[in-house]
């Protein structure tokens, strides 16, 4: 994680990142590293999230190892990210796929890139 940020001037980070607190020591990392700080904010359905983490109950081949338990935890301590506005990008999962996820999040990277990179160009 932040090893990475460090070593390469960049990482992917998948963590809740919950609190002010946290975004503010991630924050600082990122500005150590001299690398870009950006958030990408999922955003689903409470009642979607407590069906998946319900049917995961089962067992499977999840990745991830939260359970129903640990989503009302982080529900009930998180805050949104307000003070990060210009360095969130907010994607509705809906009924997307992983990979459609992914695609939309690397999809509104690049524009943000793209709109980052004209504004610095001087008008010809």
């Amino acid at each position: 994680g932040l090893t990475a940020l460090e070593k390469h001037r960049g990482a992917v980070l998948d963590a809740t990142f919950a609190t002010r607190k946290l975004r503010d020591l991630l924050r600082a990392a990122c500005g150590k590293a001299n690398a870009r700080f950006q958030i990408i904010e999922l955003k689903l359905d409470p009642e979607e999230i407590r069906t998946r983490l319900k049917s995961r109950e089962g067992g499977g081949a999840e990745i991830s190892d939260a359970g129903l338990d640990d989503f009302e935890k982080l529900t009930a301590a998180y805050e949104p990210p307000l003070e990060c506005a210009p360095q969130v990008i907010g994607i509705s999962t809906g009924a997307a796929t992983a990979s459609q996820t992914a695609q939309a999040a690397l999809l509104h990277l690049a524009d943000k890139q793209v709109r980052t990179l004209s504004q610095a160009q001087p008008a010809v």
